[in-house]
């Protein structure tokens, strides 16, 4: 049976999400802060799941929290490429020195039929075990950010 908690948090979801088996590789990079553009160099992550309000992803590194920080996030999903930008809005950190972190995306509402669209069908092709996604998925073997 499910506690009130639980149901809660479920509840806050405003849209679906992808929950990816096996990560997407992809990099972010830091490009606001305290409302200033920047530059940062980027690093390599793991994306665990992904929707219209934000993703999940994984990484060794500790990186910084808060909305006043901005970060790009850039993938392939479907032959395309996208790139995303929000703010950290949690992270737990693992025994195996993994970090997970929340991110909350910043989009226009102008572009979420257009996204609801590719992670619909990203959703459709991973269920149906396509080879031909056309995403970046994560080399268990060579990912710096998976334990085995």
């Amino acid at each position: 049976m499910d506690t009130r908690e639980e149901i809660e948090f479920i509840n806050k979801r405003k849209f679906f999400r992808v929950y990816l088996k096996k990560p997407i590789c992809t990099e972010t990079s830091i490009v606001q802060l305290n409302g200033k553009s920047v530059k940062t160099h980027a690093t390599s992550i793991c994306v665990n799941d992904i929707g219209i309000g934000g993703l999940r992803f994984s990484s060794k590194l500790k990186l910084p929290i808060g909305d006043n920080i901005i970060y790009e996030f850039k993938l392939r999903l479907l032959h395309k490429r996208y790139n995303f930008r929000g703010s950290i809005v949690w992270k737990s950190e693992k025994e195996n020195d993994e970090i997970a972190y929340g991110v909350h995306f910043q989009m226009d509402n102008n572009d979420i039929p257009g996204y609801f669209t590719v992670f619909n069908d990203l959703a459709l092709i991973i269920k149906r075990k396509s080879q031909h996604h056309g995403c970046s998925f994560c080399d268990f073997k060579t990912c710096p950010n998976i334990s085995l």
